[in-house]
């Protein structure tokens, strides 16, 4: 493998694992957030699974 391609391999890692990192964390932040939003709003089984998969 040439020096270019490594880097650009390695390049293509980083912003890949960087996308799941953001992904993890914005599951995160709504799984926990789920709880407190269907309390405080009222939300029925189908507002919360709209606003969870939003």
């Amino acid at each position: 493998m040439s020096r270019s391609s490594s880097g650009y391999l390695l390049r293509l890692a980083l912003i890949a694992s960087l996308g799941g990192f953001l992904f993890g964390y914005d599951t995160a932040v709504i799984s926990g957030t789920i709880g407190f939003v269907t309390d405080k709003f009222g939300l029925g089984p189908v507002m919360e699974g709209c606003r969870g998969s939003r």
